[in-house]
């Protein structure tokens, strides 16, 4: 949307290039290392670089054939940022570090040094992402300063096309690439200086105005005109983009199949079945282990701190929602005074937070040790008993209270279709600063965009948001 698709084709391409070169130079610099510079001692005599030389031509291509089924050259993002192309480029070269492993073992006339390939995965991950991270600089450049961005015309009426024309306007991104509206109907909050013609001129302006993709936003045109109006893109070579009328149906993984020739729409509300539901076990388990292990200590002089400065039990439990309306108990460090519980009642009129959820920034149930295990989410740590029953993930959206879900709308009780977690994208997005619509929103595209590495990603922000401890009250 923000990069032309002719620009965007001609990244990718220089992308595949310089993967190439870059792999096969970190085939040379292992040699390098390895054997001439003497920096690790040879004990025995080692073949001429000739061998890897030929051996690294035939790992590129291999290479580029495996980031190219795990699409690292699909679409560009430029808001991609350094740790999500850290973990996908890892991933990327981990499989296929396996594969070149896997070709050794099966071609036999050279005894290759397996020093050399260690080395070459360690250096082709280094330079590999510090060639994309300068294609990404690159990229950003040429759009602050205008060369290859889109040029966007949206056609509609009503409130989604002002949704859609605001959002693209108010983003720096895409601001320079929405040149304006033609409207189909009442467009209150759009400018007089962004309004082109009326429908009719369509072909005009695609034209005048060197239109590069076009956004339909009316859900009552007829079929005849949304023909005509692709008719028109495609005589112009314009990306064609529309807003269907159950938009917001249309999430998580969606499809096109064909019936006789006739468009089917089908599309999975979730992302997690099968094997990633056991990866996903198999991550909460094995980390879950190693965190109760390291954190024992911690555990202990909590305990012992909330003893000794506030009647009542250490821990404090309370029931509730897991995945499909499940039930509950989760476990938390009690942070507040006992009878916090039947003290709520009178804050209630004190609520910071919208929606069904009650937040106050000086809590007076909240004891002195509580206020710092708060801030710093100590008093979340039992939960990971709850993750090693089952009852929790460590990356999903945060269980609500009983009394919370019962005042969700419809489109928010889908953030109750998947385990909760102890953290999850609105905690690393502002914690409790975070409106109560964006944590649903937050949640809802956690759920539908999973992956494994979106869950490593999350845990790796969460330490820093955590110790910074902004928005944690």
């Amino acid at each position: 949307m923000i990069v032309k698709t002719s620009v965007e084709r001609g990244i990718r391409y220089l992308q595949v290039l310089l993967d190439f070169l870059v792999i096969n130079l970190s085939v040379a610099l292992a040699y390098l290392i390895r054997f001439p510079l003497g920096i690790i001692p040879v004990r025995v005599a080692y073949q001429s670089y000739s061998a890897y030389f030929y051996s690294g031509f035939i790992m590129s291509i291999l290479w580029i054939l495996i980031f190219g089924f795990m699409g690292h050259y699909g679409s560009f993002d430029v808001r991609k940022t350094s740790s999500r192309e850290a973990a996908h480029l890892a991933a990327g070269v981990f499989v296929s570090a396996v594969g070149t492993m896997a070709l050794t073992f099966i071609y036999r006339s050279y005894a290759y040094s397996r020093l050399v390939l260690a080395i070459t995965v360690a250096v082709a991950y280094i330079l590999l992402f510090a060639e994309r991270r300068g294609l990404f600089s690159l990229t950003r450049l040429l759009v602050r300063k205008g060369i290859g961005t889109s040029r966007i015309l949206l056609i509609g009426k009503g409130e989604i096309l002002s949704r859609i024309f605001n959002r693209l306007k108010n983003d720096p991104l895409t601001s320079p690439c929405v040149i304006g509206v033609i409207p189909t109907g009442d467009c209150p909050d759009i400018p007089a200086d962004a309004v082109f013609g009326s429908i009719e001129q369509l072909k005009w302006v695609l034209i005048r105005e060197g239109i590069t993709e076009l956004i339909l936003c009316d859900f009552d045109i007829s079929q005849e005109e949304i023909l005509r109006i692709i008719y028109e893109c495609h005589k112009e070579n314009i990306l064609f983009e529309m807003v269907p009328k159950i938009h917001g149906l249309l999430s998580g993984n969606i499809r096109i199949d064909y019936i006789d020739g006739i468009a089917t729409i089908a599309f999975s509300d979730l992302v997690l079945k099968g094997w990633q539901r056991i990866a996903k076990r198999t991550l909460d388990v094995v980390f879950t282990t190693m965190a109760l292990i390291l954190l024992l200590p911690l555990f202990a002089a909590t305990a012992v701190a909330i003893k000794v400065t506030s009647p009542g039990p250490v821990f404090f439990k309370q029931v509730r929602i897991g995945r499909n309306g499940r039930r509950f108990w989760m476990w938390k460090f009690r942070s507040m005074y006992e009878d916090a519980e039947r003290r709520l009642a009178e804050l209630l009129a004190l609520n910071e937070k919208e929606g069904p959820i009650f937040k106050i920034r000086n809590d007076p149930r909240i004891t002195p040790i509580g206020r710092f295990i708060r801030r710093y989410s100590i008093d979340e740590l039992p939960q990971l008993f709850n993750v090693m029953l089952g009852d929790m993930s460590l990356v999903g959206p945060r269980p609500p209270l009983p009394s919370e879900v019962e005042k969700y709308e419809s489109w928010q009780l889908k953030r109750t279709d998947t385990t909760p977690g102890m953290t999850g994208l609105w905690q690393i997005s502002g914690r409790s600063n975070t409106s109560f619509a964006d944590m649903v929103r937050l949640d809802i595209s956690y759920i539908e965009n999973w992956s494994i590495w979106l869950d490593i990603y999350i845990l790796m922000k969460t330490i820093p948001a955590v110790l910074k401890s902004e928005g944690a009250y």
